[in-house]
């Protein structure tokens, strides 16, 4: 056998399946295989540095406009808005992709001008509603303005779909938090968490919703990224009393359901509540639920779906968050040093051994 015929391309693919007589000869499918081959995208770093460049252009933007005044007017910033969001929408559609140089400065131009019209409209708009408001926190106007302008360009343009949906979803929070009087603040907290986890676990656990609507997806998981860090700022360095016992048993019970949940989805067995592993994989999310704060659980829950999903953004994020629930949690102990670094060493164990069942239930899935 040659070289050229170990290695497996789409075209020795297609080669291999039709002399196998797995498929018939069809042009359609040569064609499709032969063309995903051709495709290249850049990496998610890079995207990320453009997402970040586009971002600078559109401060300037507003600087340069601002100079000039235009934002000194509501109806004025309502306008320019929606003038940039079509144009960037026109001239998107216009870019040929073929990731050279020429498209690629386009594709910033493009996602700044989005930027600077979602920011402008948003501005507007939102003080354009306060006039029609009366003893209503103005913080709602600009979510209502997020919701528009983030659903109004959706189907439209796909660049800033993950941005405009974490921007709407981060308001929300911030106004439950200012909006909402403090003797039920707590409960829509509460509820919010519960709504975004939801979600999170509908889209991540179907792949073919997941894939569909990636960016929501991923708001989602950011944004609950935020509700449970605002949620450990609040209880453990600011203290204001807001967030007390409802809110940690609630939070904690929550995601210690869910990640029994996803280890039991992960096995994929019927057997799978019989399984002694899987049994006592459960009784340590258990116990870690009941020792161990959210942040920390929301941190293993994100590593599993992760790993379990082959998102390596997920998996990142779960690395970069750990330490800070780590540091907050030890932060928190109202114990002594040494009382500290005993619960510590036994949350590592604990760990150690739900990594151990979840290894040995592995092993188990792939040797039966």
């Amino acid at each position: 056998m040659s070289k050229s015929n170990l290695i497996m391309n789409s075209e020795n693919l297609i080669y291999t399946l039709l002399d196998s007589k797995l498929i018939q000869s069809d042009k359609e499918i040569s064609d499709f295989l032969l063309e995903i081959q051709d495709k290249h995208d850049f990496s998610t770093y890079l995207k990320i540095l453009g997402g970040i460049g586009a971002y600078i252009s559109a401060i300037c933007f507003i600087g340069f406009f601002g100079a000039f005044g235009f934002f000194e007017d509501k109806f004025t910033r309502i306008f320019l808005g929606i003038l940039f969001i079509s144009a960037s929408i026109f001239a998107n559609s216009l870019i040929k992709k073929n990731y050279s140089i020429k498209s690629s400065f386009l594709v910033q131009l493009c996602f700044a001008f989005m930027i600077l019209g979602k920011i402008m409209f948003v501005t507007g708009f939102g003080e354009f509603l306060t006039g029609f408001t009366i003893n209503f926190d103005r913080g709602w106007n600009y979510s209502l303005a997020l919701f528009f302008v983030t659903f109004g360009s959706y189907f439209f343009y796909d660049r800033d779909r993950f941005l405009s949906l974490f921007a709407f979803l981060v308001s929300i929070l911030i106004n439950i938090d200012y909006a909402i009087s403090n003797n039920y603040s707590e409960i829509f907290i509460n509820g919010y968490f519960l709504f975004q986890f939801i979600c999170i676990c509908i889209l991540f656990i179907i792949p073919r919703v997941s894939r569909k609507y990636f960016s929501i997806a991923y708001s989602f998981v950011f944004s609950l990224s935020a509700t449970v860090l605002f949620i450990t700022i609040k209880t453990v360095f600011i203290n204001d009393g807001d967030f007390g016992w409802i809110t940690w048993v609630f939070t904690n019970l929550i995601l210690s359901l869910g990640m029994i949940l996803l280890i039991y989805q992960v096995l994929g067995k019927r057997n799978t509540i019989a399984n002694k592993a899987f049994l006592g994989t459960s009784l340590g999310i258990v116990l870690l639920g009941v020792i161990s704060s959210s942040g920390i659980i929301f941190v293993i829950f994100l590593m599993i779906l992760g790993y379990w999903r082959h998102e390596k953004i997920l998996l990142v994020l779960s690395v970069l968050l750990m330490p800070i629930f780590l540091i907050s949690y030890f932060y928190n102990l109202d114990l002594l040093l040494i009382q500290k670094s005993i619960v510590l060493v036994l949350s590592g164990i604990l760990l150690l051994v739900i990594r151990f069942f979840l290894t040995k239930i592995s092993l188990e899935g792939v040797y039966k």
